[in-house]
This record gives structure tokens, sequence and C-alpha cells, in this order.
């Protein structure tokens, strides 16, 4: 007999795409899933775009966030397997099956396909490169967290998530961070499915795309999962993150901002990682990258003309 996967859909002032995304789950090829949707404090039409769907199980809360939304959705979940989508996201219609048989086939713990990044303003997709794999086992796990990818769309074990109390954050951003991170955890298993069957997409007010100050969030869920791993575990990944997000800090118009930010990344990783300029992720990088991204002062004129001189 099939076992049961819970969709978890946070739902907040999605109504532009939220039929497309829930329509895609709803021709699922594999039947035994319950779509759960949570809408939090929507101003716009969403709740009533819900209510037409008579086989969803549906939610309102009053206060708003994606990790509110998230672990109420897994609190409600009757699944052994939870898979969590984006309301203005979209799957392929044998996503699930593919993702449920690969598991399965390989006794894994977690299991995840590639996806399309999909550009609204300007009308195009393309394919995401992700670092692939078949299997991986626990040592493999750790050695290659730092290629990993965080966001990309997972099948998880609802037995691991509960035993483990992994719940996603409240109040911050880049609360999937430091899920996936914990789940990695406590996994002795992950596959993959080399197959592009998610299409996330990318718009004027997608999280990703929001420069603010929240980018200071960042170090509060690394600071979070470096009371889980040990610090050799976890610096590859410490280092990618803080440094991936320094540089994109020429997206960051507000000065004082980008500069504190870079400050408070470098001070991390020089007070927590005494050699992490000689760490693997950066060794892997090209040499000019490498050079920029391991030098603040560097890091900060780069910042400072590229947003300069792309400022509209």
């Amino acid at each position: 007999m099939e076992k049961k996967v819970s969709i978890i859909i946070p739902v907040h002032n999605s109504s532009k795409y939220l039929k497309k995304c829930i329509d895609s789950v709803l021709k699922q090829t594999y039947k035994n899933i319950e779509v759960i949707c949570i809408e939090n404090g929507s101003k716009d039409n969403s709740l009533k775009i819900l209510k037409q769907y008579k086989t969803i199980k549906t939610y309102s809360l009053k206060e708003s966030g994606i990790s509110l939304a998230r672990n109420y959705g897994i609190k409600k979940a009757k699944g052994e397997y939870l898979y969590f989508l984006d309301s203005d996201d979209y799957i392929k219609e044998n996503l699930i099956e593919k993702l449920v048989k690969k598991l399965e086939k390989d006794k894994s713990d977690l299991c995840y396909a590639k996806y399309y990044s999909v550009y609204e303003e300007e009308n195009k997709k393309e394919k995401t490169e992700l670092y692939t794999f078949d299997i991986l086992n626990k040592k493999q796990i750790i050695t290659n967290l730092h290629n990993i990818n965080l966001g990309a769309p997972k099948l998880y074990k609802t037995e691991i998530i509960t035993n483990n109390n992994i719940i996603f954050p409240l109040n911050t951003k880049y609360e999937d961070v430091y899920f996936i991170l914990k789940y990695l955890y406590f996994s002795n298993k992950i596959s993959m499915v080399n197959e592009y069957l998610y299409y996330y997409l990318i718009h004027s007010n997608s999280e990703t795309t929001t420069m603010d100050s929240r980018v200071f969030d960042i170090l509060k869920i690394i600071k979070l999962y470096e009371k889980i791993y040990d610090k050799e575990e976890i610096e590859n990944v410490t280092v990618k993150l803080l440094t991936t997000y320094t540089i994109r800090q020429r997206y960051q118009k507000n000065n004082k901002i980008r500069n504190e930010f870079i400050d408070e990344a470098f001070n991390h990783l020089n007070k927590n990682y005494k050699n992490w300029k000689k760490c693997n992720y950066l060794k892997e990088r090209n040499k000019i990258k490498r050079t920029i991204e391991k030098n603040k002062v560097l890091t900060k004129i780069y910042c400072h003309l590229y947003c300069k001189t792309h400022t509209n």
C-alpha cells in the first residue's frame, strides 16, 4: 500500500499564483496525498480561492510567517512523508511519485530533485545547476554538506522530524537552511532524482530577491546550527553561506547595512574558524572569486563599485 504524503503549502498574499500551485498538486500521479494549506495573515483573496477546493485541508491563522505556517502544517500532517511547497511555485505531475519511489528503493531518509528557476519579469525559465549524486551515506553527507543544495524540493520522513523536534525557527529569514541542516544531521542516507521536476518562481516580491536588513538573520541561523554540528563538520557550509551573502551585498543599496553585515560576517569567520581561508569550499572557487571573497576590504570595494555602477 502506498504511504501517505502530506504536502504542506503556506499561503500568504499569493492569490496571483495560488491556483496554478494547487492545481499542479492535485494532478499528481501519486494519489495517496493530503494537501494542507495554511493561510496566514493574507490581505488578498487567497482564503477565498482555497475554499473553492473541497479536497484540500485549509487552516487559517491570524498571524503571518512562513515558519509558523509550516510548523502548524507539520502538526496537522497525517502522512508518513512530508513535502513543503511554496504557494507561488508549482510542480510536475510526477514529482511526488518519482521522489517516493527513489526514496523507498534506496531506503533513504530524504530525497530531492532538480528544479527550474522561472523568472516572471523576463518570462523565461532556466535549469538550476545543482550538485548531482545518486546516493550519499552518512559520511558522504557530512563531507558534502556545502555541496548539497539547501533549498531544493525535498521529500522528508515525518518520523525523523517529529522524533528529533525539527522545526522551522520563528521570526527569521533563511529558516529552511536551519531546518534542512538539522534534518541532515539525523539522516543516514539521502538520494537524488536527477530530473527537473519543480518550478521555482522568482518575481519582484520573492523572498530571495528582497535585500534589506534581514540579511543579518543568516548569522542567527548559523549560530543555531553551530550548536548541533562540530565546527570541522560545518566549516565549509558556514564559509559558503557567509561569503555568498557578503558578495550578495552588491545588491544592497543601503551602504550602512552593507558594510555592517560584511564586518559581522568576517568577524564571525575569523573568530570561530581560524583557518577558514584554507577550507575546501574556497579551494574549489576560481582564483579571482576566491581572492575577493577571502578579503574584507576587497569585498567592500567590489560591492560598492557594483552598486554604484548598477544603480538605476
